[in-house]
Parts: C-alpha cells; sequence; structure tokens
C-alpha cells in the first residue's frame, strides 16, 4: 500500500464511531503477548464476520481515535532475540498472515498498521 492510501485507510478506520471486532487502536502498546493475543482475536473476529481483513493500529488513542503517533516500532521490536514479527508469525497457531506497514500521518508523526 502507498502512504497515501495507509493515510485514507487510517481516516477511514478513526471516522468509525468505536473500536470493533476488526480494529483495534493502540497508542504505544509493545507487550508482545498481548500482541499476539490480539492478533488472533482480531483474525478470528474478521473471519466469523466474513471479512478479508482486521486491523491493529499503533499510534491512535482507542477512546477518541485521535491519531497521535507512536514511539512503538513493531518492525524492529523484539522478544528475546528475536524480531516480534518473526516470534508473532512463529508462535500463532493456528498460523495468521499479517503484515506491518509504517507510515506517517500527516502532522502526527508514526503510525503503524
Amino acid at each position: 500500500m502507498t502512504e497515501a492510501q495507509l493515510t485514507a485507510l487510517l481516516t477511514e478506520l478513526t471516522a468509525l464511531p468505536e473500536e470493533t471486532e476488526w480494529v483495534e487502536f493502540k497508542h504505544n502498546n509493545d507487550n508482545p503477548q498481548e500482541i499476539g493475543e490480539y492478533l488472533s482475536a482480531l483474525a478470528n473476529s474478521a473471519a466469523f464476520l466474513h471479512r478479508s481483513t482486521a486491523y491493529i493500529v499503533w499510534g491512535v488513542e482507542d477512546r477518541t481515535h485521535t491519531v497521535l503517533g507512536t514511539k512503538f516500532k513493531p518492525r524492529t521490536a523484539k522478544k528475546g532475540s528475536e524480531a516480534l514479527e518473526n516470534w508473532l508469525m512463529r508462535l500463532l497457531e493456528p498460523q495468521i498472515s499479517f503484515q506491518i506497514h509504517e507510515f506517517t500521518y500527516p502532522g502526527q508523526g508514526c503510525c503503524y498498521l
């Protein structure tokens, strides 16, 4: 996805009246166990609701949906000495296909989808 597409998607997601079974907003949550649990729950919910995609978004305050940016960098985070992304792919069962997109939301800094 291009930065413009990611920005448009984030604008669409933050316009939702509240988080859903397939959208979760986080500001700086960097707990690997919780991230794995969220990914699993979101994937299960998306499948149950016949949605092709679910989202966990870092850089958004969950109550107000205000884009704040984040200090957490999931693409470079580690669980022990292993890259977080690899750790999640290896341990989530059943295996979940996911992608991490980093982009800058205008005026708010770094966000991840």
